[in-house]
């Protein structure tokens, strides 16, 4: 074998090593390998500060930004940013999930237009927490929910709405809405 055969060998060995630990450390660091933390609760009555206007999933991402910065223009105390989901997102694509970004509040607060107060009324939840990045939280949180409730004999409440929080320990939390069988 020639010497530039074997130098663009070792060359393409050495850069796919380096990028095969890269990615398994991009994975590491978004949460890929978190556990997730599953249990049966009781959800208190919450008030949330919420977007005029729902829609996806994603665009109530973004608005979660927007929204903070009108928070940040009055005196109302938040606890956490959260988006509530309208729809369960292992039904249909998480893309599509009808959703709306709000912050948690401390307290049932007047809120000013076009902004809104939603209150999610306490309900039976699954809730499931995993110290994760927000894009990868939802493929491991949402699965291990679907697990707990065949698990236990729980099904999803379509009625009621999903609450995924962002707590400032890097923490996602989401409180899924369920009844069991003999409801």
């Amino acid at each position: 074998m020639s010497q530039i055969l074997k130098r663009i060998i070792i060359v393409f060995a050495v850069v796919t090593t380096l990028l095969f630990f890269s990615l398994i450390g991009a994975a590491w660091y978004l949460g890929a390998f978190s556990d997730v933390t599953v249990a049966t609760n009781e959800r208190p009555v919450q008030y949330f500060i919420a977007a005029p206007d729902s829609g996806t999933y994603q665009t109530a991402m973004n608005d979660l930004d927007t929204l903070r910065s009108h928070i940040e223009k009055t005196s109302i105390g938040i606890v956490a940013p959260a988006v509530l989901l309208y729809r369960d997102p292992v039904v249909i694509p998480l893309a599509e999930v009808p959703a709306r970004a709000a912050y948690l509040l401390a307290d049932s607060v007047s809120v000013v237009p076009p902004y809104r107060m939603i209150v999610v009324p306490s309900s039976r939840i699954v809730s499931a927490a995993i110290e994760a990045n927000p894009v990868i939280a939802p493929y491991k949180t949402y699965q291990a929910i679907r697990e707990w409730c065949l698990r236990f004999d729980l099904v999803a409440d379509t009625t009621a709405i999903i609450v995924e929080k962002y707590l400032k320990s890097g923490e996602v939390s989401v409180e899924y809405p369920v009844y069991s069988e003999q409801k």
